[in-house]
């Protein structure tokens, strides 16, 4: 409040985006604790033979996000720059929807109220409706943004619950959920394996740019022709102008039943 209302506008929508990044930051904690695999960590433990790995002033955030803050301030007062190292395969710029292919250096132009932020092609984010406080670490509702490659692959990643305040979890009270994308030539499938609870989601499959779609049983969402007003928005958030559609689904999904999501694309 000390910096005026637009700065405290500014702090509050990053708090409002931690709170609902909170499902994908604590299944990272949890994997932290597993594992020892760092939160927060520079790119070099991912890619130690690339020498720009090495750059501490940007780092992945769970396992699908790339971050890279700005550090000095904006020559005319209003944008801000600075370059940044994109890893190996595709990063989506998530303010702007533009791909870049790593390996590469890249600058960029930034205001005020934007810190780069880029995600990994074939990633999954998992990301809840906006809440005022950490409360329990169990999501009845919630949102899936999985990010479809141009290449085939496979990737997991885990959701995870527990009471958010006990160690009850060693004594196997906690949860676990899969959540796998599959990109099988020009078709991609989101699967969610069995849950303990029964949870309302919405299921966003952002496929590449110049894609081209038909909506069976979803919505498929345009790209708009402005900035994305904010991250991980939630249900109906349209995609940014240089992204591709987004096909979403919102579901009920129900204690140890799987659930397959599927959208066949062709490019424009």
């Amino acid at each position: 409040w000390e910096y005026g209302a637009e700065v405290a506008r500014i702090v509050g929508d990053f708090f409002r985006l931690r709170y609902r990044l909170l499902p994908m930051l604590y299944a990272a904690a949890c994997e932290a604790h597993r594992s020892g695999t760092p939160l927060l960590r520079r790119c070099d433990l991912e890619w130690p033979a690339f020498p720009e790995a090495v750059d501490s002033s940007q780092y992945l955030l769970g396992d699908d996000l790339l971050v890279a803050p700005i550090l000095a301030p904006a020559r005319d007062g209003t944008t801000a720059e600075r370059t940044v190292w994109i890893p190996p395969g595709g990063w989506q710029d998530a303010w702007t929807g533009r791909l870049h292919q790593g390996p590469t250096v890249i600058g960029l132009k930034c205001p005020l109220d934007e810190v780069p932020v880029f995600v990994r092609a074939g990633g999954i984010v998992l990301s809840a409706p906006q809440r005022q406080s950490t409360g329990s670490a169990f999501w009845p509702d919630m949102v899936v943004d999985a990010f479809a490659p141009r290449q085939d692959q496979v990737q997991t990643r885990w959701l995870y619950e527990d009471d958010g305040i006990s160690t009850a979890y060693e004594r196997g009270e906690c949860a676990r959920t899969e959540f796998t994308l599959r990109q099988q030539g020009k078709e991609t499938e989101v699967r969610i394996g069995p849950s303990a609870r029964r949870r309302q989601a919405t299921v966003r499959i952002h496929l590449p740019q110049g894609a081209r779609a038909q909506a069976e049983g979803c919505a498929l969402l345009r790209p708009s022709e402005t900035r994305a007003p904010g991250l991980f928005m939630g249900p109906g958030a349209p995609p940014s102008p240089e992204a591709g559609p987004v096909a979403e689904w919102n579901v009920e999904l129900a204690p140890t039943e799987e659930k397959v999501f599927r959208i066949a694309w062709t490019e424009g």
